[in-house]
C-alpha cells in the first residue's frame, strides 16, 4: 500500500511542487526550512533543508525534532547507520533537556529501534526498547501503583504490562482524577501502521449493547463513510473474565481508504466486567491481516485483567 513518511514536526505529502528554490537564506528559520522540506519530494533536497534547519535550531524541541526528522529521511533512504546516529542524537537531547516528557523520548527510542533492527542489532534494539518501556513501570500516584511488569490500577488491579507479546506499551493515561476512567496504549514498533488502545472505565449497570455502543460510537461518527465489516457482533473469543461471569466480548470492525491510496482496518471491542467497561480501539494496516485486531485485543484483555477482581 502507499506509504506516507511522517516528520516529527509535520507530514511529508508526496506529489506537491518542490519548494527548495523558495527559501531565502536571509529570512530562513528552523520552522520555514522544515516546512519547505515537507513540500519536497526529493530526499536529498529534504536532507539539505533539514540540515540547514538543524543548524538554526534554538530550543531543545527544535533540536530534537531536527535530528529525528533527518533520521526519518535516512531510514527511508536505507542509510540505517545515519538513521541510528540521528535518532541517538535526538534521544540524548530528550534525556538532557526534555526529561519530563516520556512520549518525546519514546519517539526517538522507537526510531532508533527500527533502524537498529535493520542492521542486525536485534538484541540491542530490544534491550533499548525494554529499558524505555520499563521507565513507565515506576508510575506511582493515587491511581497507579508501581510494578516491575507494568503499573497496576489501585482500585481494580487492572494492569498495563510493559509488553503484550511484541506490543510495547506506549502510554498510560488517567482521564479523570478519581481513577474511574483509565487506559493504556500499545503497538508493535514497525513500518506498518498498528495502534492498540485499551480503556477501563466505571460505567454502572450497563448491557453488552450499551458497552459496545460506548466503544464504537466515536469511531462511527468520525468515519461515516467507512465500510462495515462487522457491526456489534459477538467476537467469538473468551477472556478469563468472560469464562467466569459469562459476559461476552462484542465488536465493530471497519475498513477505511481504497486499494489505490491504501487501506486500514479500524475496530472497537468491549466487554462488561461487573460495573466496569473494558474496551479497545485498534487501527492497523490491512497487510497485517484481518485477524490482527482480534488477536491483539484477546491477548490484551486476558493479560491486563488477570488480577482484576472477578
Amino acid at each position: 500500500m502507499k506509504k506516507i513518511i511522517t516528520l516529527a514536526f509535520f507530514a511529508i505529502l508526496f506529489g506537491v511542487v518542490p519548494a527548495y528554490s523558495q527559501t531565502n537564506s536571509a529570512t530562513d528559520t528552523w520552522k520555514s526550512l522544515t516546512e519547505a522540506a515537507i513540500e519536497e519530494v526529493d530526499a536529498d533536497v529534504q536532507m539539505s533543508l533539514l540540515r540547514k534547519a538543524l543548524r538554526l535550531a534554538e530550543s531543545p524541541e527544535e533540536k530534537f525534532n531536527g535530528n529525528l526528522n533527518i533520521s526519518y529521511i535516512r531510514y527511508r533512504q536505507g542509510i540505517f547507520g545515519a538513521a541510528i546516529y540521528y535518532a541517538d542524537e535526538a534521544l540524548k537531547i530528550a534525556d538532557a533537556d526534555i526529561p519530563n516528557d516520556p512520549n518525546i523520548r519514546s519517539k526517538a527510542v522507537h526510531q532508533k529501534f527500527k533502524a537498529m533492527k535493520k542492521v542486525g542489532c536485534e538484541d540491542e534494539a530490544w534491550q533499548l526498547l525494554s529499558d524505555d518501556v520499563k521507565r513507565g513501570s515506576a508510575k506511582n500516584d493515587d491511581i497507579w501503583s508501581p510494578n516491575n511488569n507494568g503499573p497496576k490500577h489501585r482500585i481494580t488491579g487492572f494492569a498495563c504490562p510493559n509488553f503484550i507479546g511484541e506490543m510495547a506499551r506506549k502510554s498510560i493515561t488517567s482521564f479523570d482524577t478519581s481513577g474511574n476512567d483509565v487506559g493504556c496504549g500499545y503497538g508493535i514498533i514497525s513500518d506498518q501502521l498498528n495502534a492498540v488502545s485499551v480503556f477501563f472505565a466505571l460505567a454502572g449497570d450497563v448491557t453488552d449493547l450499551d458497552a459496545v455502543t460506548h466503544a464504537d460510537q466515536a469511531m462511527l461518527k468520525r468515519l461515516p463513510d467507512a465500510k462495515k465489516i462487522a457491526f456489534r457482533k459477538n467476537a467469538n473469543f473468551s477472556t478469563g473474565l468472560s469464562k467466569d461471569n459469562s459476559r461476552s466480548v462484542y465488536y465493530t470492525l471497519l475498513v477505511t481508504g481504497t486499494p489505490q491510496t491504501g487501506e486500514n482496518y479500524t475496530g472497537a471491542w468491549s466487554q462488561v466486567i461487573g460495573k466496569w467497561e473494558l474496551s479497545a480501539r485498534v487501527t492497523w494496516d490491512t497487510d497485517l491481516g484481518i485477524k490482527f485486531g482480534a488477536e491483539k485485543v484477546e491477548a490484551a484483555f486476558n493479560q491486563m485483567t488477570e488480577n482484576v477482581q472477578k
